[in-house]
């Protein structure tokens, strides 16, 4: 008999459970209006308004009408009541702040032209002529305030230097083949 007990009582727990709705979890992150719905929220916040004054209720209805939190409803009032009390056109725009994080250092480039061409041909040199991290040069870089610079010609070639490049270049000519010169096998 103790078993058609415990039969009936998970009976009875197995049919409470089917009625019972499990909670829903909803991503509680905060939402940015558009002007359009800011301005929709508004003007709803005027219907509903007597002499600039709101119902006990009203914030309410008219968050869940547009699915907002109710902060946001009263925040969007309270931002819109002291233009209107003053009777200047109320702006509703977004109140989001401009630019963020550090402010840029300015930038004296006079610096860099008095640093002769052959004292600033790698990133390290002008590091190290102007006392500045290679970081920030590259910063300048990719925003164009610098601008690199490469020469085809290579003015520090010596005369000693061209001969003896030109001899190596010549030594890899096969010998025996005047006729026809082709270059040796680099195996």
């Amino acid at each position: 008999m103790p078993w058609l007990f415990v039969l009936s009582m998970n009976l009875i727990f197995f049919l409470l459970l089917e009625h019972v709705v499990a909670p829903i979890e909803v991503n509680h992150r905060r939402k940015d209006m558009t002007e359009e719905v800011r301005k929709q929220v508004y003007q709803a916040l005027l219907a509903r308004s007597k002499n600039g004054k709101l119902g006990k209720k009203d914030t309410r209805v008219v968050a869940d009408q547009f699915g907002l939190h109710i902060r946001a409803v009263q925040r969007l009032w309270k931002r819109g009541k002291i233009p209107l009390a003053n009777f200047i056109p109320v702006d509703l725009g977004s109140r989001k702040k401009g630019r963020v994080g550090r402010k840029a250092i300015p930038v004296d480039l006079e610096q860099l032209r008095n640093i002769p061409i052959k004292d600033r041909m790698t990133i390290e040199d002008v590091c190290s002529k102007l006392n500045m991290s290679k970081w920030r040069i590259q910063r300048y870089l990719k925003k164009g305030l610098l601008r690199r610079h490469s020469s085809s010609i290579k003015p520090y070639f010596t005369e000693a230097n061209k001969k003896s490049r030109l001899k190596w270049c010549v030594d890899m000519i096969r010998r025996g083949l005047l006729v026809d010169p082709r270059f040796k096998d680099f195996f």
